[in-house]
């Protein structure tokens, strides 16, 4: 019996990966053409996709990009360990777009669903509504700036509560 609840679950949460891979396809399939919301988007994308064409992004903090507002200090770019400068020396500028979108909304699923699973909806007969409720939560649409701040604060909050019971470990 233990095994049919099991499958049940995971055909649960394959499910909800299912429709969330729905809600992130046209992000694939329109390519460089997907939809973006401007505000706060394109000043940080041009600073990140700068630093990676140049090769600056170990560079020395009194170093001068010369290809940024006339020459601005390195020091006022932020920090090499940038997620976003990562993404942008290692992919194009919409592909890492998406990857980051891409990995928001799962780390929001896994976090939430964690979060509920372990958490507050402990009961086999809840199984749905932790899946639905991680579902809801990763298909809000988080800015793709702020990474994790939002997206994942029940992977945070999970690991936390985790340690507090006593029942953590490494990835806690």
């Amino acid at each position: 019996m233990d095994f049919l609840s099991r499958l049940k679950e995971n055909r649960l949460v394959c499910i909800a990966l299912f429709v969330l891979l729905l809600y992130l396809l046209p992000f694939f399939v329109l390519g460089e053409d997907f939809p973006a919301l401007v505000h706060d988007n394109l000043d940080w994308l041009v600073t990140y996709k700068v630093l990676a064409e140049n090769g600056q992004i170990f560079a020395p903090m009194d170093t001068v990009v010369p290809n940024f507002m006339l020459g601005l200090p390195r020091s006022s770019l932020g920090t090499e360990f940038n997620f976003f400068s990562w993404l942008y020396a290692f992919f194009a500028p919409a592909s890492a777009f998406i990857v980051n979108l891409c990995l928001m909304h799962l780390v929001a699923f896994a976090g939430m669903y964690l979060l509920l699973k372990n958490h507050f909806l402990k009961g086999r007969e809840c199984r749905f509504i932790a899946v639905g409720s991680a579902l809801a939560f990763a298909l809000l649409p988080f800015a793709p700036l702020a990474v994790l701040t939002v997206a994942g604060m029940p992977l945070a909050l999970y690991a936390f509560l985790n340690i507090r019971a006593g029942r953590s470990g490494k990835r806690d």
